[in-house]
């Protein structure tokens, strides 16, 4: 079952499996020379990012790590460079390490901020690990704002209900799916991302609907 569920979360995460436009996670790019590269089109940028990041090696950021092991930036910085390389349980280790900082940060100025736990839910869900991706994903969500205005702005509540639904849906739960494809689609205003997964459920919890009037009737 399991290789099942990994098997549909790639074809979706590749949008092969429906007709909704979902880019690729890792894009191969090659150069005059030859050199070939690839390009992560899934990671949420912090505010503070450096402008720099991607031209710094593994060597570069390990580096500051052990120089600043208490700055949630260079933590971020070599999360990022392992999810663009593909190394996603590394990426998952330094995105748990980036998120224990930031819980402490926030922790002592008395707010919230999802964006480390969205990336900790991401890299789970890579490495497979579907369960603990939803309880962190939730997590994500339980922050929230209930004016949609408000939360539209954050885009950490947007794929976070998108992430839900590609899970639930490569799981077959397709009432959870719904709805977290109708609200990421509610903050957005895109329905071209989902609307082959939306298709779909559509045809497995409302069959009637698929008979138009003044057509076949379900029998």
């Amino acid at each position: 079952m399991r290789a099942l569920v990994l098997g549909l979360l790639a074809l979706l995460l590749s949008g092969c499996l429906t007709t909704e436009v979902i880019p690729q996670p890792l894009v191969r790019e090659t150069d005059d020379k030859g050199n070939i590269t690839w390009r992560s089109t899934r990671h949420l940028r912090s505010g503070a990012y450096d402008p720099n990041y991607e031209t710094y090696t593994e060597s570069d950021l390990r580096e500051a790590t052990e120089e600043r092991p208490e700055d949630p930036k260079v933590w971020w910085q070599l999360g990022d460079f392992y999810e663009r390389e593909g190394r996603y349980r590394e990426a998952l280790a330094a995105y748990e390490r980036l998120q224990q900082l930031i819980e402490s940060i926030t922790t002592q100025r008395g707010r919230h901020y999802v964006g480390g736990l969205y990336l900790v839910a991401k890299t789970q869900t890579l490495c497979g690990e579907y369960a603990q991706a939803v309880v962190n994903l939730g997590r994500v969500l339980e922050h929230e704002p209930k004016e949609v205005n408000l939360a539209a702005l954050n885009s950490t509540f947007r794929e976070s209900h998108y992430l839900l639904g590609t899970i639930y849906y490569a799981h077959q739960e397709w009432a959870l799916a719904e709805q977290h494809l109708q609200n990421y689609v509610r903050l957005t205003g895109d329905d071209a991302r989902v609307a082959g997964m939306l298709a779909r459920i559509e045809r497995e919890l409302h069959p009637e609907r698929l008979f138009t009037r003044g057509g076949p009737r379900a029998p």
